[in-house]
């Protein structure tokens, strides 16, 4: 008799700012509902000098993605929020699911799920594609970068209580975060989804709409999407649905 397909491991990618305590509550939703699930911590958060890059995260990330796919031969669902959308294109290469099956090779990413993250084109940084467009909620002290008027860009739809803890949890970021290119557009390779988060008041609902329509240009897979009338933060205000969101993405995937 066969023994039955094992779920397959979530990574959760904070963005810039966040650690991994922020995604404690989806993390346990997630593992609830039967998925081991991991939360990377990025270098460049909390980096004290502020010299980490987006080439350090992406190795950090790349690291357990290794361990998970080339060593143990497991299947691998990324989920990324805001920046997290950029380590997880770069750390990505060469590690689908279908092209790895082709070579033999058992375990790969098998979805890439992107909850209100930036999605940037091969070739550039993420200040690049801002340009004078960047947030006002972001302040630079030399390669220290910090978010201010947190409660207006990330919570707004959080009580008082879970308003404090999320803010105590933020810390400081990398300037280098921001002014590296990426170097892979999975979603020409491995399939891809998107929540939108209907109220985000830091990447507003056009600017998500777009980089999704971005990725369909080029996707010879069709791109999944579903709706939360929430916040930058789901993580925070509504854990219980983005895991299931994030569900029915992995259910959807074929052979997943």
């Amino acid at each position: 008799m066969s023994q039955p397909k094992q779920p397959p491991t979530l990574l959760l990618t904070p963005g810039s700012w966040h650690t991994p305590a922020s995604q404690i509550y989806l993390q346990t939703a997630l593992q609830n509902a039967g998925y081991p699930t991991q939360t990377i911590a990025h270098p460049t958060n909390g980096a004290d000098p502020p010299s980490k890059t987006l080439t350090d995260d992406t190795t950090n990330l790349r690291h357990t993605l290794s361990h998970l796919i080339e060593q143990e031969g497991k299947d691998v669902v990324l989920i990324a929020h805001s920046y997290g959308g950029l380590v997880i294109s770069n750390a990505a290469k060469g590690l689908g699911k279908k092209d790895r099956d082709k070579q033999g090779l058992q375990g790969g990413i098998v979805l890439m799920v992107y909850m209100t993250a930036f999605l940037v084109p091969k070739g550039k940084s993420l200040f690049e594609v801002l340009g004078e467009y960047r947030p006002a909620n972001i302040v630079f002290e030399g390669s220290y970068c910090h978010a201010t008027s947190v409660k207006e860009s990330f919570y707004h739809d959080l009580s008082p209580e879970m308003l404090a803890e999320a803010e105590a949890q933020l810390t400081h970021t990398c300037i280098g975060a921001y002014t590296e290119s990426v170097n892979y557009e999975p979603w020409r390779d491995i399939p891809c989804a998107y929540i939108f988060c209907q109220e985000d008041r830091a990447l507003g609902l056009p600017i998500q709409e777009m980089l999704v329509e971005m990725m369909r240009a080029s996707a010879p897979f069709p791109i999944l999407t579903r709706r939360l009338r929430a916040s930058h933060s789901p993580f925070y205000s509504m854990p219980m649905d983005t895991a299931e969101v994030i569900r029915y993405f992995v259910r959807e995937v074929e052979g997943v």
